[in-house]
């Protein structure tokens, strides 16, 4: 009998099944459950077709979810000329575990932000995954302008923690611009 997780990687990819079609797309919106849809199956690095055209994509996603995660990364990987990404954030927890085992093997992605200029992250709450996704994305994005990021609660003195570590975030972009608003 197989476990849940052997049952899993052995479906076809959702994702594959879902964008075989959509080679043209220019902008993509992903929200509510669409993304844990599409991780059913094995999620690839890479999907098979390259996504040329895509230069915008929107998603709602749970930075606590590494099936989220992983479609996310699938459909930057597979978008080379990417110049905007828009995250709403819906997690809950932000005292969560972080998953650095996660980040840690994400190195194969050469090339996964080259053309992306702008990063608009909604909502965030200061989980160590969000600090993750934000610190991946100043590495990997050798031409990123502006990092938006607004913040879900009101800034106060407990927020000090998010602004220091995300100055002290490497940029691979030398340009690159990180904006906080709160309420």
């Amino acid at each position: 009998m197989l476990s849940v997780n052997e049952y899993k990687k052995s479906m076809e990819s959702t994702l594959i099944n879902v964008f075989g079609c959509l080679h043209g797309v220019k902008q993509l919106t992903l929200e509510g459950f669409l993304l844990q849809f599409l991780a059913a199956g094995n999620v690839p690095e890479r999907l098979p077709t390259m996504y040329n055209h895509l230069k915008n994509l929107t998603l709602n996603i749970n930075f606590e979810n590494l099936d989220q995660l992983s479609v996310a990364l699938c459909l930057c990987g597979s978008s080379p000329n990417l110049q905007e990404i828009n995250a709403k954030v819906h997690s809950t927890n932000a005292a969560s575990m972080p998953h650095e085992s996660f980040w840690g093997v994400q190195e194969g992605f050469d090339g996964l932000f080259a053309n992306l200029r702008i990063v608009t992250v909604n909502e965030i709450i200061g989980s160590k995954n969000e600090l993750c996704f934000i610190e991946f994305v100043l590495e990997n994005a050798p031409v990123l302008e502006e990092m938006n990021l607004k913040i879900r609660e009101p800034v106060d003195k407990a927020h000090s923690r998010i602004f220091r570590d995300l100055m002290g975030f490497r940029r691979a972009s030398p340009r690159a611009r990180i904006i906080c608003l709160g309420k």
